[in-house]
């Protein structure tokens, strides 16, 4: 048996999941998302990737970005020392994509900071 949080709405419901050998049982949430949660949380967890590209613009030593999909979280270091290859050369509007294909996946790398 294992216990989490739901982060799918605000209500955060407490949930319990028990699993055996042919399935998931999840208890406690308040409605199916939260249930289907708990399921992708125990098969496969996946998170969204936020971090900072070096930048040689003037003004801007660093730049957050984003990645545009949530990846497997046991992937995250292997994106992760993709992300910390990239050097921004030029100023990019907020919401551009600077990177296509992380990792080989079809994840792209977004900045998210105004580069005024």
């Amino acid at each position: 048996m294992k216990e989490l949080t739901c982060i799918i709405c605000p209500t955060g419901c407490k949930l319990t999941i028990e699993e055996n050998q042919r399935d998931i049982t999840v208890s406690g949430g308040t409605c199916k998302r939260g249930d289907s949660y708990a399921v992708q949380e125990m098969t496969n967890p996946l998170r969204s990737l936020q971090s900072t590209v070096k930048s040689t613009v003037p003004g801007y030593r660093r730049v957050a970005v984003k990645t545009s999909d949530v990846i497997p979280l046991k992937d995250i270091f292997i994106y992760m020392d993709e992300i910390n290859k990239i050097v921004l050369t030029e100023k990019k509007r907020c919401g551009e994509i600077i990177y296509y294909g992380l990792n080989s996946s079809d994840v792209n790398l977004i900045v998210t900071e105004r580069m005024n």
